[in-house]
């Protein structure tokens, strides 16, 4: 959305592109939400945790969250979120709890598998998106 207020990209487009063009190199050192960190070299090359990869990934995971629930309902969890965890701490199995709470469903399944799988799941709403896969 940054990218899209900033320099005129649209969202989707940002998102396909890194969906299909980064795809499973985002999980090259783990899942989104558990990358290895003994295996971040520094050198900014590669897909590492902390890199634009891992902040890549989780921006594909919240795309993929706000199209399988709908705008409104993403922008609901956004703003749950905030107000529950304002000034505190918080996980991922917090955000996890939270979006099923605003949802009204089980979204454990959906987004433990984009946190935590060994390869990008499908993008909700885009079966022509196909990621790069290792």
């Amino acid at each position: 959305m940054y990218a899209e207020g900033r320099y005129g990209a649209e969202q989707e487009a940002v998102m396909r592109d890194a969906y299909e063009k980064l795809g499973d190199k985002l999980l090259a050192n783990g899942p989104i939400a558990a990358p290895d960190p003994k295996t971040f070299t520094g050198d900014g090359a590669d897909y590492r945790p902390y890199t634009d990869a891992s902040y890549a990934g989780g921006a594909l995971t919240l795309y993929a969250l706000q199209q399988k629930v709908g705008a409104s309902t993403f922008n609901a969890i956004e703003r749950a979120w905030v107000h529950r965890y304002d000034n505190s701490v918080a996980s991922t199995a917090d955000f996890i709890r939270t979006a099923s709470d605003v949802a009204g469903t089980d979204l454990r399944p959906f987004l433990r598998s984009w946190l935590y799988a060994e390869h990008l799941p499908p993008m909700p709403g885009h079966p022509d998106w196909k990621p790069l896969t290792s």
